[in-house]
C-alpha cells in the first residue's frame, strides 16, 4: 500500500517536468509515494522526458491524454488512478523543485484531517485561501468533492477547500517553504487565460465567504505567521516608502494578551482633531483620530487568532514634486500580543 498518490500534471515545459521529477527522488519517504503523471497534450520533446523517467522508475503511472483538460479536470481524472488504499492524494504542479528529503515529512506533520499546502494566495476581496501547486488532501475528502470542472483553473479548489471546512475540517496553508520546495510558477503555457470560469472573481467569496478567517496560516513548518510588523503577510496598500494610500489591508496574528498596536507618523495637518480613517477589525468597525508627527492606535482584538483589519483613510495629500500618490500617514511598527 502506499500512503501517497502523488499527482503531476504536465503540459509542456520539459526542462521543469524533469526537474520535478528527479528532484522527487531525494524524498525520505519516496517508498510511501505512487507516483502518477497525467500529461496534458504536451510536445513530443516533453512526452519523451516523461517516458524516460518512467523507464527510471521516477514514476509509477504514466497517462498520455490526448488534449489539455487543464487543472481540475486533469487532477480529477487522474485521481482515479490514485492507490485505492492511499490515505491521502498530494496534488504537486510539474514546475516544482524539491530541495529537502523531508518535505512531504514536514507537511505532513503540520496536517489535521483537511487540507494543508505549501503555499497560500490572497483573493480579491482578502480572503486567505491554499494554493494547489502543492497540496496533501486526505483521499476520502478528495473522492467526496474533487476539484470543480466549471472552474478549470485554480478557482476549481473552491469547491474543496469550501467542502472540507463546511465539515469541521482543516485547511493549513504555509508561507514560506522555499527551503523545501521551490515552486517556478507559469511554466505550463497560458492555456488556463481563457479557460472556463475565468471570467468569475467571486467564486471564492461565494464559496468560502462563511468561512472567513478559517483558513489556519503558518509562517513556516514550524511556527504561525508572525505577530509583528515583519513577520505578516503581504499588506495591501502600502508603498515600499511605508506611506499609505486610501485603503489598507492585512492579515496578522494575536497572542494571549489579545491587543493590537500600530505606530503611525503622519505630517502636519490643519485641524487634525477633525481627521479620522475608519478601523474594521473582523465584523467590529470604530473611527480613530490621525494626529500631527507620531502616534498610535491600540484595539482589543481576538487573542490567539488570525484577525483580519481594514483602514480607510478620509485624508489624503499630495507630496508635490512629480509623486502623484494621495498618502495618509506612514506606518512605522504593527505588533499584535
Amino acid at each position: 500500500m502506499k500512503k501517497y498518490s502523488v499527482i503531476i500534471l504536465t503540459h509542456n515545459s520539459s526542462e521543469y517536468v524533469k526537474i520535478t521529477l528527479e528532484s522527487l527522488q531525494i524524498s525520505s519517504n519516496r517508498q510511501e509515494m505512487s507516483i502518477i503523471v497525467w500529461d496534458n497534450a504536451s510536445d513530443e520533446e516533453t512526452k519523451d522526458v516523461i517516458y524516460q523517467c518512467y523507464k527510471k522508475g521516477y514514476c509509477e503511472h504514466v497517462v498520455f491524454y490526448g488534449e489539455n483538460v487543464l487543472f481540475a479536470k486533469g487532477n480529477n481524472m487522474a485521481s482515479k488512478l490514485a492507490d485505492i488504499d492511499s490515505q491521502y492524494i498530494v496534488l504537486l504542479n510539474s514546475d516544482v523543485e524539491i530541495r529537502n528529503p523531508d518535505w512531504l515529512v514536514k507537511l505532513s506533520a503540520q496536517h489535521k484531517k483537511g487540507i494543508s499546502s505549501y503555499g497560500l494566495c490572497v483573493t480579491a476581496e482578502l480572503a486567505i485561501v491554499a494554493d494547489g501547486y502543492c497540496m496533501l488532501v486526505d483521499k476520502e475528502l478528495f473522492d467526496r468533492y474533487g476539484l470543480d470542472e466549471d472552474y478549470a483553473w485554480w478557482g476549481g479548489l473552491s469547491r474543496l477547500e469550501a467542502g472540507v471546512l463546511s465539515q469541521g475540517y482543516s485547511v493549513i496553508a504555509i508561507k514560506e517553504h522555499d527551503d523545501l520546495i521551490y515552486h517556478f510558477g507559469g511554466k505550463s503555457g497560458d492555456g488556463w487565460k481563457n479557460a472556463k470560469g475565468m471570467d468569475d472573481k467571486t467564486i471564492w467569496k461565494r464559496r468560502l465567504g462563511q468561512y472567513d478567517n478559517s483558513v489556519i496560516v503558518k509562517k513556516n513548518v514550524d511556527n504561525r505567521v508572525g505577530s509583528d510588523y515583519h513577520n505578516m503577510l503581504k499588506i495591501y496598500g502600502i508603498y515600499d516608502d511605508n506611506w499609505c494610500g486610501k485603503t489598507i489591508k492585512f492579515h496578522i496574528q494575536t497572542g494571549e494578551k489579545g491587543k493590537l498596536v500600530m505606530d503611525l507618523w503622519s505630517p502636519e495637518i490643519e485641524n487634525c482633531g477633525d481627521v479620522t480613517s475608519d478601523i474594521i477589525i473582523g465584523d467590529f468597525k470604530i473611527s480613530k483620530t490621525i494626529q500631527n508627527g507620531l502616534f498610535s492606535w491600540e484595539f482589543d482584538v481576538d487573542k490567539n487568532s488570525l484577525i483580519r483589519v481594514e483602514i480607510c483613510n478620509h485624508y489624503f495629500f499630495e507630496p508635490g514634486n512629480g509623486d502623484i500618490r494621495e498618502l495618509s500617514f506612514i506606518i512605522r511598527d504593527i505588533k499584535a500580543e
